[in-house]
């Protein structure tokens, strides 16, 4: 349990470094090509995975550790300009959560991220590295849908996603719920259409047509563990 003098100072300290951070994402927005703000980012991130440490908040902690990784991997190699929107949408996400956790701390909430929260930036981070998208859904004719349900063993579901309205990083929370589905099967379509989805998530709510082998209670439960 942190003492009132530690929280004290974490609010001050934190305070000071959520501002720098927006600052310098501003930068950034502003000036793509200049790596100077992400230099100063990954400063901060550095001292906030400190701060948050010493004030009990080990998982925020985390959550810190792996921005630091991130933008030390974003000042190796340049972000390429198709991907500068994702890139700084995920800053401003990583600020909201700062913002959040202060806000909470300010009324005496000391609770700490969730571990899944953390585990789930820890593979968005992976996944943007990695050249994430979801252009592997390729649409399906009537036909091949047709020969596949031919086998017995196989079905198709239509599945309805709703994310909530606090979910942060939504596009890689998306491509984390597809990447899991076509490891289980095949999505042959989705509503918004693919092309729409990839741009951006419009609204919270979007439904995936699917073929699997699986059972339904199978397939819910592999997204239950990402939701």
């Amino acid at each position: 349990m942190s003492s009132k003098e530690d929280i004290k100072l974490f609010i001050s300290e934190a305070e000071d470094l959520i501002q720098k951070t927006e600052e310098e994402i501003f930068k950034l927005e502003d000036k793509p090509d200049d790596l100077k703000p992400i230099q100063e980012l990954f400063f901060t991130f550095h001292t906030l995975k400190g701060l948050t440490a010493m004030a009990g908040f080990l998982n925020l902690s985390k959550f810190c550790h792996h921005f630091e990784s991130f933008l030390e991997n974003a000042k190796k190699k340049k972000i390429p300009v198709r991907k500068r929107t994702d890139f700084i949408d995920m800053l401003f996400e990583s600020l909201d959560v700062l913002r959040n956790i202060l806000k909470k701390v300010k009324e005496g909430d000391m609770s700490d991220i969730e571990k899944r929260f953390v585990e789930d930036i820890r593979d968005s981070f992976e996944s943007f590295e990695n050249e994430y998208d979801i252009s592997f859904i390729q649409s399906l004719t009537l036909k091949e849908i047709a020969e596949f349900l031919k086998q017995k063993q196989n079905k198709s579901f239509k599945i309805y996603i709703r994310l909530e309205e606090t979910c942060v990083f939504k596009k890689v929370r998306l491509f984390i719920i597809f990447r899991a589905l076509n490891e289980n099967g095949k999505i042959c379509w989705t509503s918004p259409a693919p092309e729409a989805l990839e741009k951006t998530i419009l609204k919270n709510e979007f439904e995936i047509f699917f073929l699997t082998e699986k059972t339904k209670t199978n397939i819910s439960h592999v997204i239950d563990e990402i939701l």
